[in-house]
């Protein structure tokens, strides 16, 4: 039996759906073992355009090529959450209450990334726009440059990543 509330226990359910999407390349509904490897490569890989490629594609769950406030803010909060998850203090707090705070905190982010990022002021966030700040703004934008998967100088982010 679980230990997490059913509202926890359905973020961290979206958060390994969306994980299984960005990983799932050729979007025939199965990760194989090629798949489920070079998704763990690029997590803990030094292939930048990929690995940002890869964190793009985990936000966009509607796969339109495009991060919405919305998506921004629930892979945040599956995010927060996971992460609340392993810590003991954390679950010590009511579920709806640590629920609030984090998707509060989540939401905020977001704001502030859309706020720097959404040049075009279109309410969403090309790949183009995801790029842009990490390569000129990143150190306004402090959960980026935890990314850390871009040396100094590095601008070759064309692309941008595959939607299906």
């Amino acid at each position: 039996k679980s230990s997490l509330s059913p509202a926890l226990l359905e973020i961290v359910n979206l958060s390994i759906e969306n994980l299984f999407q960005a990983f799932d390349y050729n979007a025939d509904g199965v990760v194989d073992v090629d798949e489920f490897l070079r998704g763990m490569a690029l997590l803990g890989g030094r292939e930048k355009e990929r690995s940002l490629e890869l964190i793009f594609n985990m936000m966009d769950t509607d796969h339109n090529g495009e991060l919405s406030m919305d998506e921004m803010s629930q892979f945040f909060s599956s995010f927060l959450l996971m992460t609340c998850a392993i810590c003991d203090d954390a679950m010590k707090l009511p579920p709806e209450y640590l629920k609030q705070i984090v998707f509060k905190a989540a939401h905020g982010v977001c704001e502030n990334f859309f706020l720097i990022a959404d040049t075009n002021g279109d309410g969403a966030i090309s790949w183009r726009e995801f790029v842009d700040v990490y390569e000129n703004n990143r150190h306004l934008v402090p959960w980026l440059q935890l990314l850390d998967i871009a040396e100094e100088g590095d601008s070759k982010y064309k692309t941008g990543p595959s939607v299906h």
